[in-house]
């Protein structure tokens, strides 16, 4: 084994006479082909090879070192952290690798769940879940969107949150968000779909359902379709008694399986919870969210 010295590490990719990275250096670090470091950077093979100091390049390059960085604080030997990069399976992100991540264009959510390991938020292993998903509603930067959001939820109820319990409700991913807001509509509507990052302590994961010890039966009634409870047959959805129990016993939220999206995820947080180590940022680093509901109102 051998430990990850970085200034070091940066030496040896760094391209001489340049200020640049060297792509085959960074291949060769990450044991990656040229062709799957084009793959990375979106750029065509021969562009790493001919042109080397592309800005797309040398920017994913960047990003490869960064995570790089924030992985040798989780695992201090270079090659465990190599391999950690490459190889773990993440289960907040369906289950896909920090390199995989990086390949998408979320050099970002990689990074914060490093940190979030780092930090000591390792999932249900310590009972706090390193989030990044998706929401469909006009939000904002600010924290007062985010409670309008869950204001929103709180008129007429949702899946686990019965009316006037404020919640807000996020998804895994981009599709699951999309279809989850499309719900039963042949079309679309429109909206905006922002990313966000979250850190949340205790909450339920539904998708353990069968592991562990017995679950409360009614747990089984999860899937029920709390709308028509609600508005059809006007008798108290289930899914609602649900949300009280997991409130009255202090936990944040619960992740739960999308029905609108099979394979897909949700996560519900209740707002009274959000304090503490609970927190959720939106990804607006370049400000163009609006700051006030005004540019919602025509």
């Amino acid at each position: 084994m051998s430990a990850l010295a970085l200034p070091d590490v940066l030496e040896s990719v760094h391209q001489p006479g340049t200020s640049d990275l060297s792509a085959t250096g960074v291949a060769d670090l990450f044991g990656l082909q040229l062709q799957d470091l084009a793959a990375i950077a979106a750029v065509h093979r021969n562009t790493v090879r001919t042109h080397p100091s592309s800005a797309k390049l040398q920017a994913a390059l960047r990003d490869l070192m960064r995570v790089l960085s924030a992985a040798s604080v989780v695992q201090p030997d270079k090659e465990r952290a190599l391999f950690l990069i490459k190889n773990a399976p993440i289960p907040a992100f369906r289950h896909k690798t920090i390199l995989q991540l990086v390949t998408e264009g979320r050099t970002e959510d990689a990074i914060g769940y490093l940190e979030s390991v780092s930090s000591g938020y390792v999932g249900q292993s310590s009972n706090i879940f390193p989030w990044a998903g998706c929401s469909t509603v006009p939000i904002c930067q600010n924290g007062p969107a985010c409670r309008g959001a869950a204001r929103g939820a709180a008129r007429k109820g949702g899946r686990f949150n019965r009316e006037g319990v404020e919640a807000l409700y996020l998804a895994l991913d981009e599709v699951t968000a999309l279809r989850e807001y499309q719900q039963t509509s042949p079309f679309l509507p429109p909206c905006t779909v922002c990313s966000d990052t979250a850190t949340l302590v205790n909450l339920v994961d539904r998708q353990q359902l069968s592991h562990g010890a017995p679950w409360d039966d009614l747990w089984h009634s999860w899937r029920e379709n709390w709308r028509h409870h609600k508005f059809d047959l006007h008798v108290e959805p289930p899914t609602w008694v649900l949300g009280d129990l997991v409130l009255e016993a202090g936990h944040t939220g619960i992740i739960f399986p999308s029905i609108a999206n099979p394979g897909g995820a949700n996560v519900v947080i209740f707002s009274e919870r959000l304090e503490g180590k609970n927190r959720i940022e939106v990804n607006d680093p370049k400000g163009r969210l609006p700051r006030n509901r005004s540019s919602w109102e025509r």
